[in-house]
């Protein structure tokens, strides 16, 4: 499809297209200029797909409406020196029909204002709690651990999974189905085994990545320990060991202290991996520790792991890191930020929630109170990120975790599957940690209906490995009803809320019926794609009445630098190691009307971004460095991921919302010493309510201090708008309107005196054009078939919207008369020109010109 719309030389151009919530067809739509895509095929990128790849599944399917609005910046070299702009839109399989777009909009405002006529469907409205189960909600699970026990123990061998699952069994006296002796008898063969097959070979050619295998037969084999004794089984000769006659004990500790060799060797990149392989190591320390093995660590190294694994301290090298990332040469890099969001790509989604879990069940593990405060810090931060959903095959109300400011695994609006909205185990977490917070959103589930709840995605793929998980959610189950309800209320049930991450630019924000959840920084918190500071905001902001996802401008960024870039590359697709190859050629190719087949290029590439650098101005380890950067191979090496996110000032204004935020103050997290800046409020702006603490402002400017966010709500004072910006003799006359306080604009009117009024309406020159009056910054226009009368007729613009400062155009308004704006005057006495706008509390701002018609 392609098509023209206005746009704005001066100002950035977005564009706002109307999409149906979860269609039958979620064909990615992208944006072409000619035969060049602008933009990259993932969605946690600064130019995605126009949909934002958010009409895909991972798993439930929730909603928040009919319809919603994806919000989209035009890239500058499009509208500079420009009044309009071709843009193409293709459906990238081209061989079935794409998903439908119901509305388009250009507008300079980010803030769009949408026109009474454009329905979004009914009203959104949560729905019905889900219907209670006939029997106590967590009999279905149990009923499912009794199910799953008795397969498991019956197998000669087992998966690490299902060892440690049925180790747990063990220790439950409300599963009565366990079988002590087949359970060890099940575990200890499947030890032995992996214990003979790793001797014969390594650790890495037994487990392949092995995140947490080791860990998990480790477990197993502590919590089955009497048993082990009991039957005298360490002492024992295991059979089949290529080192012949060994004891039990000494090919256990082998195969444990070769796994704690190699594991702490590479303890991988991504949060929920480090995670893993942090609870794995401390899991195989400890029975070494139990066998009085002398290839355990030291607590002090034990120690280093656990408090670099929670955020704690930043992550340095072990001896013999094999995969030595470049962030962790510095010491500086934390996994979790202070506040205890989970740096993985997707730190407010899918992965982001997993981050808590693990650091739930980390205290499980080591019973360390700093372990359990972490938890509980990320607990909170958890809480500030998660919604209220509909769940759209049922229509129950349903809690969800973002799905939209993620940089991967996203879904709109929120993910809801396997709880995750509850905190993916929040009996066990209420259980395991008891804070409010936690224990508040452990109800919920159950209060929901949910508690029992079993999806088969777990079970498809683990089978008798998903007992853990199980068990644990009974474990909670039990204690939560003997918990008295907090008096904590969530985020999502609040009238107002506001909350700021400044490690990763996260921003949360509940005001009366308006919610927003921004991530400043976008596509920066991990090296999947932009490796420089993108200045780029995604916002979702909801409310009853409409549902959107914007990407905008950030209007503040402040960062050391050393002058580097970061070029993008003329690729659509980034490699990864879950995400496939770079597109070649053949996969590149389409055809496209009127061009027949061609190879797709990159239109944003060779743009260049701005690379921080450290405080003290040197780069960050690989950065400045594009030829490292090949996005055709995952093994690629990467730069620290604060060449894009160690920013230390970032500000964005969101209609009426101005947030000033201040990362400065961490050194230990590479954002230097702290320095406090000034937020000046913009123009017109008579004071403000700081969300964050209720205070309300006023001034010119209010200070951020270090390691801290100001989130304002602006309010403006009545104004007369001023014009100015003339334009000269033109078919098309045209002017610039100011005013401090917003104007909501419903409709106009013009008026022709003096010297033009034998002009009495519009003139339109070709049959295929309509009869036009444009207002640029927020997308208003009237366009119609008839001419415009000039007698003081009220029209009503097709779209209604809030402008500060925009340019007025009056598109072919008499076309031979050759009408010029000569000056604007004070009164209609002496005006040849009227024009008057109406506004959405009904009244009337006049506007008087000066004006000679060249006819």
């Amino acid at each position: 499809m392609s098509f023209t719309v206005e746009c704005d030389p001066e100002y950035r151009t977005y564009i706002t297209l109307k999409f149906e919530s979860n269609p039958e067809n979620a064909k990615r739509l992208f944006l072409l200029d000619g035969t060049d895509m602008i933009g990259y095929m993932h969605q946690g990128v600064g130019w995605p797909s126009l949909d934002m790849n958010m009409n895909t599944s991972m798993g439930a399917v929730s909603t928040h409406g009919d319809f919603w609005y994806a919000t989209h910046r035009l890239p500058g070299y499009l509208t500079e020196d420009s009044e309009e702009v071709d843009l193409r839109i293709v459906s990238w399989d081209g061989e079935q029909p794409s998903q439908g777009i119901y509305r388009a909009y250009t507008h300079t405002d980010p803030h769009l204002h949408l026109p009474a006529n454009d329905k979004g469907g009914e009203e959104f409205e949560l729905g019905p709690i889900r219907d209670p189960p006939a029997e106590n909600q967590i009999d279905p699970v149990v009923a499912k651990i009794d199910e799953l026990v008795q397969s498991g123990q019956q197998n000669s061998q087992i998966s690490p999974r299902g060892a440690l699952g049925l180790a747990m069994a063990v220790q439950r006296d409300w599963i009565d189905v366990v079988d002590e002796d087949a359970v060890f008898e099940t575990v200890r063969a499947t030890v032995d085994d992996w214990a003979i097959r790793q001797a014969e070979s390594s650790p890495q050619d037994v487990v392949h990545r092995g995140w947490e295998e080791h860990g998990r037969f480790a477990r197993a084999v502590t919590l089955l320990w009497d048993l082990f004794k009991e039957r005298d089984a360490f002492s024992q000769t295991l059979e089949g060991h290529p080192d012949g006659e060994i004891t039990r004990e000494d090919a256990y500790v082998q195969f444990f202290g070769e796994g704690l060799d190699w594991r702490s060797t590479g303890r991988r990149d991504l949060t929920n991996q480090f995670m893993f392989v942090t609870i794995c190591l401390v899991r195989t320390n400890s029975v070494l520790e139990k066998f009085g093995s002398d290839r355990a660590r030291s607590r002090e190294t034990i120690d280093r792991w656990i408090d670099e694994g929670i955020g704690l301290s930043g992550v340095s090298l072990n001896d013999d890191e094999d995969k030595p990332y470049s962030w962790y040469q510095t010491g500086s890099y934390h996994v979790f930020s202070e506040k205890g969001l989970s740096k993985e790509p997707d730190h407010v989604a899918h992965y982001g929630e997993l981050g808590f879990s693990l650091l739930a069940k980390l205290y499980h593990e080591t019973g360390l109170e700093r372990v359990r405060e972490r938890a509980v810090k990320a607990s909170q931060a958890r809480a500030a990120v998660r919604l209220m959903v509909n769940d759209a095959e049922t229509g129950n109300r349903w809690a969800a975790t973002d799905g939209v400011i993620s940089i991967r695994n996203s879904q709109h609006p929120g993910m809801s599957s396997h709880l995750r909205g509850y905190g993916f185990k929040p009996l066990f977490h209420a259980h395991l940690l008891g804070d409010p917070t936690s224990v508040r959103f452990g109800k919920l589930a159950m209060e929901h209906n949910v508690a029992g709840l079993i999806e088969q995605w777990w079970l498809n793929v683990w089978g008798v490995g998903s007992l853990e998980r199980w068990i644990h959610r009974v474990d909670g189950y039990q204690t939560i009803q003997e918990l008295d309800d907090p008096s904590y209320q969530t985020p999502m049930h609040r009238d107002r809320f506001a909350w700021a991450d400044e490690d990763i630019g996260v921003v949360s924000i509940t005001d009366g019926s308006e919610r927003m959840l921004m991530n400043l920084g976008f596509g920066a918190a991990s090296n999947l794609h932009d490796k420089g500071v993108n200045e780029l905001a995604r916002i979702h902001h909801h409310n009853s009445e409409v549902d959107r996802i914007l990407n905008i401008d950030l209007t503040r960024t402040e960062f050391p630098s050393t002058g580097g870039t970061w070029s993008r590359p003329n690729k659509l697709q980034f490699a990864g190691e879950f995400l496939g190859v770079g597109m070649g050629e053949e996969a590149r190719t389409r055809r496209l009307p009127g061009d027949g087949t061609v190879e797709i290029e990159q239109a944003m590439a060779g743009a260049t971004l701005p690379q921080a650098a450290s405080p003290d101005g040197d780069p960050w380890p690989l950065a400045e460095d594009d030829d490292q950067f090949d996005p055709d191979s995952f093994g690629r090496p990467q730069p620290d991921p604060r060449v894009a996110m160690g920013i230390h000032y970032r500000e964005c204004r969101y209609g009426e919302y101005l947030i000033g935020m201040n990362s400065s103050g961490a050194p230990e997290r590479g954002f230097g010493q702290g320095s406090t800046y000034e937020l000046e409020l913009p123009d017109g702006a008579s004071a403000a309510t700081d969300l964050m603490t209720g205070e309300r402002v006023q001034g010119e400017s209010v200070a951020v201090s270090p390691r801290s966010t100001r989130i304002l709500k602006l309010e403006f004072e009545a104004e007369e708008a001023s014009v100015s910006g003339l334009s000269e003799s033109s078919t098309h006359p045209s002017f610039q309107i100011e005013s401090a306080d917003p104007l909501e604009l419903t409709g106009f009117s013009i008026e022709t005196l003096g010297d033009l009024e034998s002009v009495t309406e519009t003139e339109r020159p070709y049959t295929d054009r309509t009869h036009n009056f444009f207002v640029y910054q927020a997308g208003i226009a009237y366009e119609s078939e008839e001419p415009i009368q000039l007698d003081g007729t009220t029209y009503e613009f097709d779209s209604t919207g809030s402008i500060t400062d925009s340019r007025v155009q009056l598109e072919r308004f008499t076309w031979d008369s050759g009408i010029s704006l000569e000056s604007v005057v004070e009164s209609r006495e002496q005006a040849d020109l009227v024009v008057t706008f109406v506004l959405a509390d009904g009244t009337e701002l006049p506007v008087f010109f000066d004006a000679s018609s060249g006819a």
